[in-house]
């Protein structure tokens, strides 16, 4: 919303000042202020205010009431934004009406439940694009910040005010949430730390909109708990032992969710962009084949080195394969993983319901779509390839978040050392 202030010339050479609000996509909206000018000389166009001169008896007082005027209406604005509320002509005229009259208008900063904020703030995320990123939300982000909401309403904590989510509330959140899930089961640290990201976001864009938000959720303290996770990814030897897998006799299912995941495996793509592959386009840049694609979650553009086994597939395909749903990937790659025979077993812990817990999976049923980034990552990191090159291609924002993407034991780290000049003087 845009406002200016504007002369309209009468009959009798006098001119009275005017108001021109601009909403939205470009809609105006003129009224009268019930002020003027004695001259059209006395108006100062550029700054919109009547000229300090001495003939323009009252100057002062007008430029006040136009800087009152503007903040009441920017005010209105702001606070039925806030509330969802259409703001039509009729809308404003009742604003500048309301002005005329004295009529005071309550504080944007009202008081909002955190309830109330993360419903106004999926709302308006899912019809407005970020004002961080400049684009929507994805369907699945805005699924995380619903699934937080349920959490808080699960556990009977929505109805605090923003100016009361104070550290105590923090550490009931987490108490209870270490306790009592959605699901019934204590929550895992990790899993609470995601929605403690959700409801310092929310509370972010509160204040941000002129809301009273109690300011602990910018202390340290309030902050995304988080431990690492134990994940798996495929070596180079296991991921040609999966592309030589024999699957003739399998539903034709199977071979298309190898196929994405190899493509995944090497290009970095994650699986929603994988089933997107279709409106990618490729090129050749100084002889050699690149997917040109933009990546759904960060909405960058990617130029992809082709793989020979993702240009093998591309060719059986006769293209990009057809998509397929995330669930059905990873159901199949379990079975994949059994006949590969990945029978390693792998040891978790991890901290659930506030409390150490260690359990022991086989390699192949913690296989997921997600491990296809991983191996990327992680098997590009051991062959040479420099961290901001994969990360230019992976989009993570910092080589702090990388590394810890990278899940590599000290026997990797030991053996790259030691192959190093440092060893051999």
């Amino acid at each position: 919303m845009k406002t200016a202030f504007f002369l309209r010339s009468s009959s009798d050479g006098q001119a009275s000042i005017y108001i021109r609000i601009t909403e939205g996509r470009g809609d105006q909206f003129k009224f009268a202020t019930g002020h003027g000018v004695l001259r059209p000389e006395h108006w100062n166009k550029t700054k919109q205010r009547v000229r300090n001169k001495v003939e323009a008896v009252g100057c002062d007082e007008v430029n006040v009431q136009l800087d009152k005027l503007q903040a009441f209406v920017r005010q209105a604005h702001l606070d039925a934004k806030t509330k969802g509320q259409r703001r039509d002509r009729d809308f404003y005229q009742q604003v500048i009406q309301d002005f005329k009259r004295g009529v005071e208008r309550s504080s944007v900063g009202q008081t909002l439940t955190i309830g109330e904020a993360f419903e106004r703030f999926i709302d308006h995320a899912s019809k407005h694009n970020s004002p961080i990123t400049g684009s929507r939300l994805s369907k699945g982000t805005l699924e995380n910040y619903a699934v937080t909401l349920r959490q808080i309403q699960h556990i009977l904590m929505d109805s605090t005010t923003l100016d009361e989510v104070d550290m105590d509330w923090y550490h009931d959140f987490v108490s209870k949430s270490e306790q009592n899930g959605l699901n019934g089961k204590p929550l895992s640290k990790n899993y609470i730390g995601r929605h403690i990201k959700g409801v310092k976001s929310v509370l972010a864009a509160m204040e941000e909109q002129g809301h009273d938000v109690h300011p602990s959720y910018r202390r340290k303290g309030f902050k995304k708990i988080t431990e690492d996770s134990t994940t798996i990814w495929l070596t180079m030897d296991e991921l040609k032992q999966m592309e030589a897998l024999d699957l003739s006799a399998h539903p034709p299912g199977l071979s298309l969710t190898r196929d994405l995941f190899l493509i995944g495996c090497f290009t970095g793509l994650r699986v929603s962009d994988l089933n997107r592959l279709q409106s990618a386009e490729l090129i050749t840049l100084e002889g050699a084949r690149c997917i040109s694609f933009k990546q759904q979650k960060t909405d960058r553009p990617v130029l992809i080195p082709v793989h020979p086994v993702v240009q093998s597939i591309l060719d059986r395909h006769n293209g990009p394969p057809r998509p397929q749903n995330d669930q059905i990937i990873n159901r199949n790659l379990k079975r994949l993983g059994q006949l590969m025979e990945l029978t390693d077993s792998v040891q978790i812990e991890r901290t659930v319901g506030g409390a150490k817990t260690k359990e022991s999976k086989t390699k192949w049923a913690m296989l997921t779509s997600h491990c296809a980034r991983r191996s990327f990552c992680t098997n590009n990191y051991l062959m040479g390839t420099d961290a901001l090159t994969i990360m230019a291609i992976s989009g993570h924002k910092t080589e702090k978040s990388f590394r810890r993407y990278l899940k590599l034991g000290p026997e990797h780290y030991a053996s790259r050392m030691a192959s190093s000049s440092f060893f051999y003087p």
